[in-house]
């Protein structure tokens, strides 16, 4: 039987790149212990190689004591040095994760943190005799593989990669998000970091949030989904039989070649806006900011320590210092730092000496993991520690798994955190993380499995729409020119620049007239369209409600994505929230879809949420659950009530 003699060429549909990849890597899953490093949508990332693999020679799983990095040279050691790689960046060789609990033993942690259950394994690696690698820069894909790797199962796999994949059970979301580290636990433990930088501890440490819902079927569909709306140029998708770990990382950690080394640490992170000019005073502030660029500044001192331990003395060199790059949804200070490995060491020493990486420890490394250690009540596991791949010949490429999700025996796992320094604020701190997870909660929002119909919100739906026809029986032109006029002398809505509306549903007020209204003062309209599968609502910006809107679900007018820009929640400013009534503390009865509660769940911290409707539907209390978005307040025909104390302006007298 012949082996392999160079690399079989697959065909590279430029058009058709992320739906080709995706497919390429579900026709491989059942083969077992699947990966996929993936480099984004290239078009919108810095990326250039994916990377897929399966079915390999030999694993290792780690667990808490055991040495992953020896692990990791014994597989080396069995791949032998042969491939057939002609030009590509792997041929076979050692790919997985390598989570950050391993790095306690460096730091004289105890080896297990006390009180916690992990869900994943310390590291899981594999050694694999093939690897699918895709070239989006040279446009151009290829099965490589190690010399033993014969025609036959080259041509075997070539054929299944090829074919049309199985179908897998639909992943969906069962509860409700929660967090080790609400608002009320994690201030005051920001808090205490900031003394122990002023006691003189530490410059920084990088405190963490843990979030955990409950799912079922298959991970991938979320994965492909933050694939589409997060592209990432360090994502990974790896599958074994215990879990499966979803990462959507921007930070590389270590990467080498031959022996040139290069870190890029990643600090200082500014959320994305859909309008290009807030976005670009976004990308001024984060730029201009003392604070983030001395985070960025330490780290990279930690890191070019880490370096020099093991590449030649004056080698290692700073070659940007806080450079601006730009993601699908924030904006990050990012550095980058060379060197040259010493005669006798190599890409695994490095990984050994540099772990776990300095952007998400803090400095100096050994004191910041004690203080992570005693004020996180979680285990980070993959997150924050490496994913990639090295090979025998000593190529190596990894990722911090920030950004990183796990998901096994029915719990899914997210995390955020930051850099905190002398002069940071435990509440800014506190909603950068909530930024930064603003992409993985928005999408789990979608895959959310309804709640069953609550029998009393359904009863008094129906209630309230008798009332509202009642009201509205000889019309309600009245009534919406009063409306219109207090909710445009409202300062917040004089102050916004993208107005969210919806068009009318029902025998409603005349909400169109609003519209036009909004367009009228000059500000951006924003109107949703209903997505059914996965329930969602998507925005656009509308500049013609003649030309714009098409007919769409419900018989409701609709953007028309074909004449309308795209846009998201966080542009909005000022939302008028449909509902048919509202009680005191902001809750809504609306119309029983829930399309409402997962749109405002990603919405800002300065957005106004309004909700305009007849004071005889303002009461006392509705029933409400734990996913419901409450308002901020109501303007009825004669009152303004404000409900939310995040917005104490002056009620307006119009």
């Amino acid at each position: 039987m012949g082996l392999m003699a160079r690399p079989i060429e697959l065909p590279y549909d430029e058009a058709t790149r992320c739906a080709e990849r995706h497919a390429w890597f579900e026709s491989v899953r059942p083969l077992g212990w699947a990966v996929f490093l993936d480099s984004g949508d290239p078009a919108r990332t810095t990326g250039r190689y994916d990377v897929i693999a399966a079915e390999p020679l030999s694993t290792r799983i780690v667990a808490p004591g055991e040495d992953a990095f020896a692990a990791a040279r014994a597989l080396c050691i069995e791949s032998g040095t042969a491939s057939h790689a002609e030009g590509w960046p792997i041929a076979g060789g050692v790919i997985g994760y390598f989570g950050y609990e391993l790095g306690r033993g460096a730091a004289k942690l105890p080896v297990e943190k006390a009180g916690t259950t992990p869900l994943m394994p310390e590291a899981a690696i594999g050694l694999y005799a093939w690897t699918l690698v895709i070239d989006h820069r040279a446009r151009r894909a290829a099965i490589t593989s190690l010399d033993r790797f014969t025609d036959a199962e080259a041509a075997a796999l070539r054929q299944r990669i090829l074919a049309k994949p199985p179908q897998r059970e639909p992943f969906r979301v069962l509860g409700e998000i929660a967090s080790t580290l609400d608002r009320e636990a994690y201030l005051p433990r920001a808090q205490r970091v900031i003394d122990y930088i002023h006691a003189g501890d530490c410059y920084q440490s990088n405190l963490t949030r843990e979030f955990h819902v409950g799912y079922s079927g298959d991970p991938w569909d979320l994965y492909r989904h933050l694939h589409d709306t997060n592209p990432a140029p360090m994502g990974a998708f790896l599958e074994y039989p215990f879990g499966a770990v979803l990462s959507s990382s921007p930070e590389r950690f270590v990467t080498v070649e031959g022996r040139e080394v290069v870190t890029k640490p990643i600090k200082g992170t500014r959320r994305r806006r859909a309008d290009p000019v807030q976005d670009a005073a976004a990308r001024a502030e984060l730029l201009a900011s003392t604070k983030d660029r001395a985070e960025n500044v330490m780290i990279v001192d930690l890191l070019r320590n880490d370096l020099g331990r093991v590449c030649e003395p004056g080698s290692v060199a700073t070659r940007e210092i806080c450079k601006l790059e730009s993601f699908a949804t924030v904006h990050h200070l990012v550095s980058t730092i060379t060197g040259r490995l010493a005669e006798g060491r190599d890409a695994l020493h490095l990984l050994e000496a540099s772990f776990p990486g300095g952007s998400i420890t803090g400095a100096p490394k050994k004191r910041a993991m004690e203080i992570i250690d005693e004020l996180e009540p979680h285990r980070r596991e993959v997150y924050c520690g490496a994913i990639g791949y090295l090979t025998a010949a000593g190529r190596m490429d990894m990722n911090i798994p920030i950004r990183t999700t796990v998901c096994a025996k029915g719990e899914l796992r997210f995390y955020a955190g930051g850099g905190i320094v002398a002069d940071s604020s435990p509440e800014a701190e506190y909603e950068e993380t909530e930024v930064k997870i603003a992409a993985i909660r928005s999408a789990l929002q979608r895959f959310a499995v309804p709640a069953p119909p609550d029998p009393q919100k359904s009863e008094l739906r129906r209630d309230f729409i008798a009332k509202r026809d009642a009201l509205f029986a000889n019309g309600s032109a009245g009534f919406s020119s009063r409306v219109i006029a207090r909710l445009r002398a409202l300062p917040e809505y004089r102050s916004a620049k993208a107005v969210l509306a919806t068009l009318n549903i029902g025998k409603e007020w005349d909400t169109r007239s609003f519209a036009e209204a909004v367009i009228a003062d000059g500000k951006k309209l924003i109107l949703p369209r209903v997505v059914k599968q996965p329930r969602m609502l998507e925005l656009y910006e509308v500049r013609d409600l003649g030309a714009d809107l098409k007919p769409g679900v419900w018989g409701i007018e609709e953007p028309d994505p074909e004449r309308c820009r795209r846009t998201d929640i966080t542009e909005v400013d000022f939302a008028l929230v449909p509902a048919l009534a509202v009680d005191r503390d902001g809750y809504r009865i609306g119309y029983g879809a829930g399309y409402f509660d997962r749109l405002l769940a990603g919405s800002p911290a300065h957005q106004m949420r309004v909700v305009g409707m007849p004071a005889a539907l303002f009461v006392d209390k509705v029933p409400h659950e734990a996913h419901d978005i409450a308002v901020d307040a109501v303007m009825t025909e004669t009152e303004f009530h404000r409900i939310s104390t995040r917005h104490p302006r002056a009620n307006p007298d119009p």
